[in-house]
């Protein structure tokens, strides 16, 4: 089974190596082995070392120094003068099977340069004990056995004997029980440490347990007595929990009816709103209605005055005519009376001109009466105008007053999204440890829960105003990582050794605890100004140790001359340590800091929304008088277009009676002009004006009788219209009257309401403020009640006040009929205990835990003892096996050295030769050579060319005895001549049967031996770069 094993093993070959940023070869690189000899070339200081260094480096090497660097950093190609550094170095190694259809494994290792090393096995994230695991699999785990660095020659030749057993043991695969051995040996030391401290709590228990016989006792007396006041207390704050739930029951009930009311008188407040907004449109409606018939009026009234002035021309017209007719008639009946014809028809034109004037004068009173009656609509404009602007700059005050709020509401909501931002931001660094150094945070994140319960400031939650004080006193502490209870602690410290690169401190809250500050001194103990449960107080007071909190600097010198023994801090956060040292200042960004912002500013955020509700008011009831503003311009506008169309009817009437003024005043000139020239003419040319006239008047006779005729049927037209006009005149005034009635109901109805909603204003007004009378109340009860479930008296987890059974009601209800629920008879039993004085209450417990704890460490010592002797002989029975393997191992390798010797030399012999036989582990080798001498001699007193190849010899001994998987020699054939050449290129054709080999060379001789050529050449300076060469079959 196990040649089978060992065969599957052999079958395992590189099949490439790819380097990317490792030491001199900056871009990716592939180097494909052959699956027996590959022969790497190329001139010296080309970077061929380095593909060994980074073979060893993806197996695991974790000493820089073996790889030829100062750190690991330096691993990392830094570039040269053209090519900045490279972040990281990555090195991958492919294998693959031949004897199982060439299943591949590739093995990948990562390196940054702020220090963080990532494993990968087949591009899955590992650790680098899965590479060791995987890699010893394969039989190479013995990088010292399979690469061969320049210079080991020489070193298997010059060293120790111990040293050189070193081969011998990785060629006999003691590596695996040398593994055992040293994990054996450290669980013995473990063990042993165990048993130790085992032992020393066995010892301290032992003396506690005697402490605790007189304190248990007390404090049995004491529970008695606290069991009595704890019976009674629950039901005294139970009732007192009732009295308060009922009382705020109450009030909630009150406020509910209040509210109710409340909401009542504001619905039927909406409702008078909304009826006077109704009233108003109809109020404009009949304006507008109004504004129609006072316009119908005027033009009816226009139209009674032109056919009045018609009217009156008509008649006046007639009897001009008439009399015109009939003095006519008397010049031609009677050419006697002529003159005196003249002088009537003179009088008549006086008349005439009388009778104008008087028109005239008419058409005056009535432009008067226009005029007045526009320069009140001009009034009326004027008045609306004014109003109209007033309300307009009432209203840009009221806008940039809500431009000013609205500029307010944003500025808070931008404060509300950045304190949420913040505080998002805090929690996030809170939940996930951010302030604490990046390898320790993601080890706590990963095992909190499991194998940690957390941090210690998990814990820590400290009283107002003590912050400072509570964070200077614990300091780095506050860092500390928590080890749970259930939990080996070696394993998880291993874990943290593995997985972090920075530095943590272990405690296990189930460590042996010292008490905290003595209740002694006249000082306030740091106890005091913290909260946690009461199962973490021990752990806590052993944490503070003794220290006490002082106000001033002042204080802490004091106190500290009268006890320099004891720890103090002010509560400004200076630190006196009982060492005599004092700290001073605060550390930036620590997690209390951290939680009180968080805690500062979630009040902040409940301040700005309850200032952004009032806001939110505000800019609600500013709106609404902005609409009700708007409303108001908009009446005034509406009033304004009313005014100016009645204005531009009343200015084209008045342009009417202005022109017909002038009609009249050029009429009544003519007349004047005629009366005068009738005075001046009438002796002078009277006969033959009055023949003229005759004619004329002849004429005029037939003309005047038509038109007199005319104008009677005109002015009965007239008058028959005229009592028509009037009578819709008289309806369009009745019903003007009936819309200015309405007006002023609607105008006295909507005062009335108004009145209305101002009186239920004023009951709202006064109603909120007893409204808040209601919170104030509620608030001060739920107030008590959270005081009383928030009293640590109250708030265990065995202790639900809010929850009350029947029984314990019919038990209320009988004590306080007796009188026990009374404060006085509560807080005098209180006081009973108070004075008896101090008492440890966990010392019965305790007690009995010790005696079970003292059992347990008994059994624990035993069960040591018993595992200390089992790894005794686990470590007798490794080093049986070990020399076993060992033994078989030398003595083939010592013949094949021998033989090797033979092949090499042409002749001699070669043996190796224990120093100490009687004790293997002990011993070490010496190599010996026997050359044309009759006896052994070590390799001191041969050549350097023989010393060389007798080392070889040994080398290519152990490959032919313990084949590896595959083999890396650096330079290793660099003192043979060409005749050795040969030799040793045949021996490692042999080799290659069973082991694939890479050989560093320069000389040709190997290379011949090689059935691949991987070259390597530096075009740029620092810079490596694969040649691949193709071998003719």
């Amino acid at each position: 089974m196990q040649s089978i094993l060992f065969y599957h093993l052999l079958k395992m070959r590189i099949k490439s190596l790819s380097i990317r940023g490792f030491k001199t070869f900056y871009e990716k690189s592939i180097i494909e082995f052959d699956s027996r000899i590959s022969a790497i070339i190329g001139p010296n200081g080309c970077g061929k070392t380095n593909i060994l260094d980074a073979m060893l480096w993806v197996l695991g090497e974790q000493n820089p120094r073996i790889l030829r660097s100062d750190s690991m950093s330096q691993l990392i190609s830094d570039g040269n003068d053209n090519l900045p550094k490279h972040s990281f170095a990555e090195v991958s190694l492919l294998f693959e099977n031949d004897n199982d259809n060439f299943v591949e494994t590739e093995i990948k290792r990562k390196l940054y340069r702020t220090g963080e090393s990532e494993y990968y096995l087949n591009n899955q994230q590992c650790r680098l004990k899965d590479i060791t695991e995987i890699v010893m699999s394969f039989g190479a785990g013995s990088k010292g056995f399979t690469m061969i660095p320049q210079g080991r020659i020489d070193s298997y030749i010059t060293a120790k004997p111990e040293e050189k057993k070193e081969l011998i043991d990785e060629a006999a695969g003691l590596t695996k029980y040398k593994i055992r051995r040293a994990e054996t040996e450290r669980k013995i030391l473990l063990i042993k440490d165990n048993l130790e401290k085992t032992k020393y709590v066995q010892l301290e228990v032992e003396q506690q347990k005697d402490l605790l016989q007189e304190q248990a006792g007390k404090a049995e007396e004491y529970t008695h007595l606290i069991n009595q006041f704890k019976s009674l207390e629950t039901l005294f704050y139970k009732k007192r929990f009732m009295d308060l739930d009922s009382k705020l029951v109450a009030a909630k009930n009150k406020k509910d009816s209040f509210q109710e009311a409340l909401n009542e008188i504001e619905r039927e407040r909406k409702e008078v709103k909304k009826h006077i907004d109704n009233i108003l449109v109809d109020q404009v409606t009949l304006k507008d209605n109004l504004d129609n018939l006072n316009n119908d009026l005027l033009c009816n009234k226009e139209e009674e005055l032109e056919f009045i002035s018609q009217n009156k021309t008509l008649k006046a017209e007639k009897k001009l005519f008439v009399d015109e007719l009939h003095r006519s008639k008397l010049i031609k009946n009677e050419f006697k009376d002529e003159l005196s014809t003249s002088l009537v028809d003179f009088g008549n034109l006086e008349k005439k001109y009388g009778s104008n004037n008087s028109k005239i004068e008419e058409l005056k009173s009535q432009l008067k009466e226009i005029d007045k009656n526009r320069l009140n609509l001009e009034q009326i404009k004027k008045n609306c105008l004014a109003s109209k602007e007033k309300e307009k700059n009432k209203l840009k005050e009221i806008q940039d007053n809500l431009q000013l709020v609205n500029r307010n509401y944003f500025d808070l909501n931008a404060e509300i999204k950045a304190t949420e931002s913040r505080v998002k931001l805090l929690e996030s660094i809170e939940s996930t440890y951010g302030w604490l150094p990046e390898g320790i945070r993601g080890f706590v994140q990963n095992l909190k829960g499991k194998d940690i319960n957390g941090i210690l400031s998990d814990y820590i939650k400290p009283k107002s105003g003590y912050k400072k004080a509570v964070e200077s006193a614990l300091g780095e502490k506050l860092k500390w990582v928590l080890i749970n209870d259930n939990v080996n602690p070696i394993t998880t410290i291993n874990e943290f050794k593995k997985t972090c690169t920075g530095k943590g401190t272990f405690i296990s809250t189930d460590y042996p605890r010292i008490a905290g500050a003595s209740a002694d001194l006249d000082y306030k103990q740091i106890m005091e100004c913290i909260e946690c449960t009461k199962d973490d107080r021990p752990f806590l007071a052993s944490i503070f140790g003794d220290t006490y909190v002082v106000d001033e600097i002042v204080d802490a010198l004091k106190a500290r001359e009268s006890n320099p023994d004891s720890n103090f801090v002010t509560k400004d956060g200076e630190f006196f340590d009982s060492n005599g040292s004092i700290t001073v200042g605060a550390t930036p960004d620590s997690i209390l800091q951290i939680k009180e912002e968080i805690k500062n500013l979630s009040n902040q955020q409940i301040n700005y929304e309850e200032e952004i509700d009032l806001i939110s008011l505000d800019i609600t009831r500013r709106e609404e008088e902005i609409f009700d503003i708007n409303e108001r311009i908009s009446s005034f506008d509406n009033e304004i277009a009313s005014n100016n169309e009645a204005r531009s009817i009343m200015s084209g009437k008045l342009a009417e009676l202005k022109s017909k003024l002038d009609v009249e005043s050029k009429f009544n000139n003519q007349i004047k002009s005629e009366i005068f020239d009738t005075e001046s003419n009438v002796q002078t040319e009277k006969i033959k004006r009055v023949q003229e006239k005759i004619g004329t008047v002849s004429k005029k006779i037939i003309e005047f009788e038509d038109m007199i005729e005319l104008n009677t049927s005109k002015i009965a037209t007239l008058q028959s219209d005229l009592p028509l006009l009037k009578q819709s005149q008289d309806e369009i005034k009745d019903h003007i009257d009936g819309l200015k009635t309405k007006i002023n109901e609607n105008e006295l109805e909507v005062q009335a309401l108004n009145n209305d909603v101002l009186s239920k204003d004023e009951i709202i007004d006064s109603k909120r403020v007893e409204s808040l009378g209601f919170d104030s109340n509620i608030q001060k009860i739920q107030l008590e009640i959270d005081q009383l479930l928030e009293n640590p008296s109250t708030n265990g987890d065995d202790f639900d006040i809010s929850s009350i059974s029947p029984e314990e009601k019919d038990q209320i209800a009988e004590f306080e009929k007796k009188g026990f629920l009374s404060k006085s008879r509560f807080y005098k039993l209180q006081k009973a205990i108070d004075d008896f004085g101090p008492v440890n209450l966990l010392a019965l417990e305790e007690y009995k835990k010790l005696e079970d704890r003292y059992n347990f460490v008994n059994k624990q010592v035993n069960d040591l003892d018993t595992s200390l002797d089992n790894l005794t002989k686990t470590i007798k029975r490794i080093d049986q096996e070990s020399e076993t393997a060992f033994l078989e191992i030398f003595n083939q390798i010592s013949d094949k050295y021998n033989e090797s010797i033979k092949r090499l030399f042409g002749g001699g012999a070669g043996k190796l030769v224990l120093t100490n036989p009687d004790s293997i582990k002990d011993s070490g080798i010496e190599v010996m050579l026997k050359i044309g001498l009759k006896k052994y001699r070590d390799l001191k007193s041969y050549s350097g060319g023989e010393r060389a190849l007798a080392g070889i010899a040994l080398l290519l001994s152990a490959y032919f005895v313990k084949p590896a998987p595959f083999l890396l020699l650096d330079e290793v054939d660099a003192p043979l001549d060409d005749k050795n050449i040969s030799k040793f290129g045949k021996m490692l054709e042999e080799i290659s049967h069973k082991s694939q080999i890479g050989i560093i060379t320069h000389n040709k001789g190997t290379m011949k031996y090689g059935n691949k050529l991987i070259g390597v050449t530096s075009k740029l300076e620092g810079i490596s770069e694969i040649v691949p060469f193709e071998l003719p079959d």
